[in-house]
């Protein structure tokens, strides 16, 4: 399977096969043994110089991956009266683990755009606390009952 890999790395420049392929399978295996000390240095090696992430998930970059999960769920939709696909869906066992992913980026977006705005309140709070911060500004901010003791 080694090969089949090479072959996908020499196509796409990463390793991150889609789960929905035997080469993607192979490639969790090989992630799960490394994370459970079993994977041989040799073995660890190869895929090494392959510049193999060895992080337990990592979102294919492939498009026609995409497309396929897409057009999968797409099916899934017109037969379900929603898009929940059970993590563990027999008919397509990767698509609600794919759906689930999709759903983590979208929160870890949000997550980090909430995070940029938390920070951002935080250094007017502190600008305000040290004399830094405008009439104006602090007008404004207090038009929107912005909570200056947090």
């Amino acid at each position: 399977m080694f090969k089949e890999l090479e072959a996908y790395y020499g196509r796409w420049g990463h390793c991150n096969a889609g789960m929905n392929t035997p080469t993607g399978r192979w490639v969790r295996v090989q992630r799960r043994l490394n994370r459970e000390g079993k994977l041989p240095e040799a073995q660890v090696a190869k895929l090494e110089a392959l510049d193999f992430d060895f992080a337990d998930y990592v979102v294919s970059e492939d498009p026609e991956e995409f497309d396929t999960m897409f057009g999968l769920l797409l099916a899934y939709g017109n037969t379900h009266p929603n898009l929940q696909v059970p993590k563990k869906y027999d008919a397509e066992p990767y698509l609600g683990f794919w759906v689930a992913e999709q759903r983590n980026l979208k929160l870890k977006e949000e997550n980090a755009e909430l995070s940029e705005l938390a920070s951002w309140m935080k250094a007017q709070r502190l600008a305000r606390s040290k004399g830094l911060l405008s009439v104006k500004r602090i007008a404004k901010l207090d038009d929107l009952d912005f909570d200056w003791d947090l």
